[in-house]
């Protein structure tokens, strides 16, 4: 009995790593009505540039032309500001929370970013830097240390309407 579940063993072993009939398809499937079976061209690639930028030919500004571009939107939110205290934590960008500056934690702009925050009730607004992920409570789209929280006075009912705008992005 040993010896047959040996030897059946030893042929499944065998025939996986014989491939086990397994084939490849050797044809390159067919294009579809308007689609191109081939990979997209290779972005152009300016060799005078020291850092040889590297561009996808929709983003590529002539020489010249820079400076008559306009500036891209800008990004803003509206929604729900909450602010917090932690008093022994960690943000998640690794530096310790301060609740006397004026920073703020937001899912998805870049640690570093500087963003204006109004409280739409009273008008007031606050500049402050994104150094933490949050908040994490639906419907809510920043939240702000106290010292922020303060400045566009939303301390005391702990939630506020804000307007978010980035004022830049590290």
């Amino acid at each position: 009995m040993k010896n047959r579940k040996h030897i059946v063993r030893v042929c499944l072993a065998a025939a996986f790593l014989a491939g086990g009939g397994c084939t490849w398809p050797t044809k390159r499937p067919a294009a579809a009505a308007g689609f191109s079976v081939y990979p997209p061209p290779e972005p152009a690639v300016f060799p005078q540039n020291e850092a040889a930028a590297v561009l996808p030919m929709d983003q590529i500004i002539p020489p010249g032309d820079a400076e008559e571009q306009e500036a891209p939107p800008p990004i803003r939110q509206i929604g729900i500001a909450s602010w917090y205290v932690h008093v022994t934590r960690r943000t998640a960008s690794g530096e310790r929370y301060d609740r006397a500056d004026y920073t703020a934690a937001h899912r998805t702009l870049p640690f570093g970013a500087r963003v204006r925050v109004r409280n739409t009730t009273n008008g007031e607004s606050v500049m402050v830097r994104i150094n933490d992920r949050g908040p994490f409570v639906r419907g809510r789209i920043i939240d702000l240390s106290e010292a922020a929280a303060k400045k566009i006075g939303m301390v005391s009912p702990g939630l506020a309407p804000v307007e978010i705008e980035v004022v830049s992005l590290p």
